[in-house]
């Protein structure tokens, strides 16, 4: 899920002609591709320990290796952190994992669609340098660009988004906006970090861009 957009190969150089019309093409349509019969086991998971704990939920979707998740499970420590990523070699190097944090191997736009589906209670979603997909021609597999963005931004009422390459700043603000959202974007200026991405961009001094998306 994490990658470091500068390893690619990028003429993009503004956000994507085309982005106005996918979104517009997706707000009309309804997505509609199965979910495959072992995330809901995923999501069995997930359900099983959110009500053993019975505390509000927040979402670090594409954890890695948990890193993340283990941060804010100890920053909201009154909260419930379930981090999700799709390799299970990833998360088997999670370093530690407090009480209050499940990591779960999952696709994250079926995990998502069962989580929107559900009375969990959801307050806050994370999404930390998402693979950007930087060729011009891979735009519609970025999340903002893709069918399940609006499931995506409608899991919780505080959603942030992290990463280092400022097209896909704009862009997530383009599609935030054209979703009626008031997203807010600043450049990170302390030196914490909550992934090993973050914290090499960090040492090499590379803007990294945050997006807040209050809902409330």
């Amino acid at each position: 899920m994490k990658a470091d957009y500068q390893q690619f190969f990028t003429t993009q150089q503004s956000a994507h002609h085309n982005l106005a019309a996918i979104l517009m093409r997706h707000a009309q349509s309804t997505f509609q591709k199965p979910i495959a019969q072992h995330q809901y086991q995923a999501f069995s998971l997930i359900d099983y320990f959110v009500k053993k704990n019975d505390r509000p939920i927040i979402i670090d979707s594409g954890c890695g290796t948990g890193l993340s998740s283990a941060i804010l499970a100890e920053k909201f420590s009154d909260h419930v952190v379930i981090g999700i990523d799709k390799s299970k070699a990833r998360l088997k190097r999670a370093a530690h994992t407090p009480p209050n944090c499940l990591l779960v191997q999952g696709n994250l736009i079926d995990l998502w669609r069962l989580m929107a589906a559900s009375p969990l209670p959801i307050v806050r979603h994370y999404l930390l340098y998402p693979n950007p997909w930087p060729k011009a021609s891979q735009v519609t597999r970025r999340f903002h660009a893709h069918p399940i963005f609006r499931t995506m931004i409608g899991l919780a009422p505080y959603f942030e988004l992290r990463c280092n390459w400022n097209i896909y700043a704009e862009e997530i603000m383009i599609a935030l906006k054209t979703l009626g959202q008031k997203p807010i974007l600043a450049k990170k200026s302390d030196k914490e970090y909550m992934t090993l991405f973050e914290k090499k961009y960090i040492e090499s001094g590379c803007d990294i861009y945050i997006i807040n998306n209050c809902l409330v």
